[in-house]
């Protein structure tokens, strides 16, 4: 009798196996990419740009305007939305919309603007703010980006509104094998007696450059060096909800990344915002834990 080649029917097998995997893989990854252009169809509106901020007054002016696109959005009809997510788990009660964005310097960016609404059970609404304006709360929002740079900025304009805050700032993202550093400059504005905290990405000329969406004159913008040019729009606010439980409405844009639209659809509109609550959660615990532990 011969001895079967068993070590070749493992071949042949694995090579099938091979196959087989293959032949499913490129069909999914197809629909993977394809899938979020099918996002939100429809829907519509634009978003404010980058502007040479170069004098307080068009700071103002801005903060102004970005005060007003926030609660706009915040307005807008959910006709105009595609729910990505809702969920109701004790630390996850959420509900995520995104919407396209078709006027404007973003109309071809092809990342969707999402809005999400949340309940924190637990604290206030003025501890939550307060919370998530400070360093600790920053690294919540964006883990990726270093804490303290939130207490720094590049510039603070005076004599805002009354209990404001206005600030220029900036925040990166080191470099990596797969991309530049990333930069982000940007105009935060604070308004505690709202609850209301508005970052748009902005021009400012200590730090030339612009991002690749930028329509003006991209010779004063000034280059960009060995750094990529991240866009940022995010505004959040709380409030208490008729139940007396406080609520945090978000609003959020990024692009400029290098990577393609597909993926960081799936990354504003169905990873990160789903991870957003929990971590929140574990912060807030962490934070009452140490509190009791110093009593």
């Amino acid at each position: 009798m011969t001895k079967k080649d068993s070590s070749g029917n493992l071949g042949v097998k694995l090579a099938w196996f091979a196959a087989a995997v293959s032949a499913l893989v490129a069909p999914l990854a197809g629909v993977l990419v394809a899938l979020p252009s099918t996002w939100a169809p429809g829907t519509v509106g634009g978003l404010l740009g980058e502007e040479m901020l170069d004098t307080h007054q068009k700071a103002k002016d801005y903060a102004d305007r970005s005060i007003q696109e926030a609660l706009q959005i915040w307005a807008e009809s959910t006709t105009n939305w595609q729910v990505m997510l809702d969920m109701n788990e004790p630390h996850n009660n959420m509900t995520l919309e995104a919407r396209r964005i078709t006027e404007g310097p973003f109309s071809k960016s092809g990342v969707l603007l999402t809005r999400q609404v949340g309940r924190v059970p637990g604290v206030s609404a003025q501890d939550l703010y307060d919370f998530l304006i400070s360093p600790e709360g920053f690294a919540v929002i964006d883990p990726m980006s270093d804490p303290v740079d939130f207490d720094k900025y590049i510039e603070r304009i005076p004599n805002w509104r009354r209990g404001g805050r206005l600030e220029v700032g900036e925040s990166y993202v080191p470099s990596s094998s797969f991309s530049n550093e990333l930069l982000f400059v940007v105009l935060n504005t604070f308004l505690p007696a709202e609850r209301l905290f508005v970052s748009k990405s902005i021009l400012h000329p200590s730090r030339p450059g612009h991002s690749i969406f930028y329509d003006g004159d991209r010779v004063a913008a000034g280059e960009n060096g060995n750094r990529t040019r991240v866009i940022n729009t995010y505004a959040l606010q709380v409030s208490d909800s008729a139940d007396g439980v406080a609520e945090v409405k978000i609003i959020g844009y990024i692009d400029g990344f290098p990577a393609w639209d597909f993926l960081i659809n799936y990354l504003t509109c169905k990873i990160g915002p789903s991870e957003f609550f929990p971590r929140l959660h574990a912060a807030l615990e962490a934070r009452r834990t140490a509190d009791l532990d110093v009593m």
